[in-house]
């Protein structure tokens, strides 16, 4: 049905076809404790979106090289600036204590 013929339909008083099949409020009423789930995964899940879409970018970002190299090079020319064995003592790296 056509725009022009639903707003005749309705100047006429006809019910349109959408408002016919009513659902009670019954069938879509939820626990708040199942709404309150729902809500928290929907974050969840923007959340982790937006999270991988900024990774994205970061990566993609060809400006961002220079920033990775300098801070790659800091280790280099800055040894006295990384921690070491003193700062963690009784930890060996890639083993157990």
């Amino acid at each position: 049905m056509s725009v022009v013929s639903q707003i005749h339909s309705l100047a006429a008083g006809s019910t349109p076809p959408e408002v016919q099949a009513v659902r009670p409020i019954s069938e879509l009423d939820v626990p708040l404790s199942r709404l309150e789930a729902d809500i928290k995964a929907l974050v969840a899940r923007q959340r982790m979106q937006a999270g991988v879409a900024a990774e994205a970018r970061h990566q993609m970002d060809p400006a961002e090289k220079n920033t990775d190299a300098a801070f790659a090079r800091l280790a280099v020319e800055h040894p006295e600036s990384c921690a070491g064995a003193a700062d963690y003592p009784g930890w060996t790296a890639g083993g157990t204590a």
